[in-house]
């Protein structure tokens, strides 16, 4: 995802133990494109319920999904999951992006050598 991000400037969250990202709503197009190749499964405020129950855990521990916010993600393994939230501020012009692993113990380590952020 990094080749094909738009801006630059990510950074580690402590909070959510994640890669964050914020950038312009203008590139909120070419965002999406970047995600949709690596996070390909989208679910929103409306399909949240219908996700596999480690998708819900996953919204569950980082505050949930609300309107105009969504959960991109990928299984890599049957407990492994990596994913992205997508939350747009209240003032409308800027998004994060907050991509992490969940179920892979130090991946999340591996992601931020991959992507040159230090921890």
């Amino acid at each position: 995802m990094k080749q094909n991000w738009p801006t630059r400037g990510w950074s580690f969250d402590n909070r959510f133990m994640t890669l964050a990202s914020t950038f312009r709503s203008d590139v909120a197009p070419q965002a999406r494109g970047a995600i949709a190749r690596v996070l390909p499964t989208e679910w929103s405020e409306a399909t949240l319920r219908l996700a596999p129950q480690p998708v819900r855990d996953i919204a569950s521990r980082t505050g949930g999904v609300r309107a105009g916010q969504h959960l991109f993600t990928h299984t890599i393994a049957p407990t492994v999951l990596a994913y992205g939230l997508w939350w747009p501020w209240e003032e409308g012009s800027t998004i994060s992006l907050r991509v992490g692993v969940d179920g892979a113990g130090d991946m999340t380590l591996r992601l931020c050598e991959a992507m040159g952020i230090e921890p």
